[in-house]
């Protein structure tokens, strides 16, 4: 229906945007897909003593990190996208379009030759996260979200947990769950902890000394808002901002809100 003057009424405005962007989000998500497989294929190359190696850069830095941040920027780049990685600090800082860019969350599991691992990616606008993809490599799961669109884990829409209770909680350090009862995993990647989150395979996930930072748990934290979940800073501070993007931050999360309410007590 048109208004005044050729003008949409405001629900049609509303449904175009929507549509806009879920299209844009779309060829985000293939774009994030792409460096993705990239980095699939560049650590694939490696032999196991190769993923062993350390580079010389940050601490924990790996040389699979440098070769597989290498791998995802090349792609991102050419699609005119700007980057901030953990691994090389920010390329094209002035594009509206940035990547949050983790190449591989986990790689101290890669080193080892276990699982997960893989690259976790993030497109942010002026209004925050805008599509994600985070890529589970040993096992090839894939999970992905558009704002305002849901999210998909390997081709399924995801709707978080439907438990009446918390079973188990993913934990960012080695120890025990903090609510009674409830089962602790440790998996040493935080970025697939949150998807499993999101998927509704643990039921909640918590740092309670490990802080991370924004390249963690950015597209997590969109895959499982996308999902119904809730995810938080325990803190209260804001997941996103792109004047302190060195922060740190003790993430909670619940993959549902009724879960999140019987687990907020305990953290």
């Amino acid at each position: 229906m048109t208004g005044d003057h050729g003008r949409r009424a405001p629900e049609e405005r509303e449904s175009g945007a929507a549509a806009r962007t879920g299209s844009r989000g779309a060829g985000l998500v293939g774009v994030l897909m792409e460096a993705a497989s990239a980095v699939g294929r560049a650590v694939g190359a490696l032999s196991a003593a190769d993923r062993r190696l350390a580079a010389d850069g940050h601490r924990d830095q790996y040389a699979v990190d440098v070769l597989a941040d290498r791998a995802a920027r090349a792609v991102l780049t050419a699609h005119g996208l700007g980057v901030f990685s953990e691994e090389s600090g920010t390329d094209f800082p002035e594009r509206p379009l940035k990547v949050v860019l983790d190449p591989v969350d986990g790689s101290a599991n890669c080193a080892a030759g276990k699982g997960p691992y893989g690259p976790s990616l993030c497109v942010v606008d002026e209004h925050g996260p805008l599509a994600a993809v985070v890529h589970e490599l040993r096992s090839g799961a894939w999970f992905s979200a558009v704002r305002g669109q849901g999210a998909v884990h390997d081709g399924r829409a995801l709707s978080g947990s439907a438990s009446p209770r918390i079973g188990a909680v993913a934990v960012g350090d080695q120890g025990s769950a903090p609510c009674p009862g409830a089962t602790a995993v440790f998996s040493g990647a935080s970025a697939h902890d949150l998807c499993r989150v999101a998927q509704g395979a643990v039921d909640a996930y918590v740092d309670e000394i490990n802080t991370q930072a924004v390249w963690d748990y950015l597209a997590a934290s969109l895959i499982i808002t996308e999902a119904g979940g809730v995810i938080a800073d325990r803190s209260g501070a804001a997941l996103w901002s792109p004047d302190d993007l060195y922060a740190r931050h003790r993430i909670a999360a619940a993959s549902s809100p009724e879960l999140w309410e019987r687990f907020a007590p305990f953290i």
